[in-house]
């Protein structure tokens, strides 16, 4: 026989008790599809909260990648977007999102990983490392899978004191299947453009 011994509840729990310390809403303009999406997140050294994602933009323009940094308390610290036009016709086509992102806990850099491109002309993988408060760009790595694929993304991010990974996927062609993808990179490389 097995007994379950179980310590009554200390005190009882009001609903009030359960509610979050502090909330962000954010909302992108109505545009294309109301499609707004926060999608990492992640703690820097100081204790500070880092999230990522997208917002829907203006009509007939996409998403903009959004990253935002609070305070722990939920103060605004700083808010970066990215509306690049790498991949579309322009930065009107441009449909750009953060899916993942990672914190060095020792100096704060972030690294970034998502898609960038349009509805049009397909997107690419893209992963960035950036130094603490995006204001400098470390290195910013686009990847194609070289065979036509219409869809890549970049899904997750992890550092190291020397390397980035990043995993994610890509959509095939017609004469390919689709595949997943880890790739390892240096912390330090040459910024490139496509």
């Amino acid at each position: 026989m097995i007994w379950l011994a179980l310590a009554p509840l200390a005190q009882a729990l009001e609903l009030a008790d359960l509610a979050p310390a502090w909330e962000h809403v954010e909302s992108g303009l109505a545009g294309t599809d109301d499609d707004d999406q926060a999608t990492g997140v992640a703690f820097d050294a100081s204790g500070n909260i880092v999230v990522s994602g997208w917002l829907d933009s203006t009509t007939e323009h996409g998403h903009d990648g959004v990253v935002i940094a609070f305070t722990p308390n939920g103060t605004e610290l700083w808010r970066s977007v990215s509306d690049s036009g790498v991949n579309g016709v322009d930065v009107q086509t441009s449909d750009d999102r953060w899916h993942a992102l990672a914190v060095d806990p020792t100096n704060g850099d972030i690294a970034l990983c998502g898609q960038a491109g349009a509805s049009n002309n397909g997107f690419v993988w893209q992963a960035e490392l950036h130094t603490a408060d995006l204001a400098s760009n470390i290195w910013r790595f686009p990847f194609n899978d070289g065979l036509d694929s219409p869809t890549q993304a970049c899904t997750g991010v992890a550092l190291t004191a020397t390397k980035v990974v990043t995993v994610g996927w890509t959509d095939g062609s017609p004469t390919t299947l689709g595949q997943w993808r880890a790739l390892s990179q240096g912390r330090v490389q040459p910024i490139v453009e496509l």
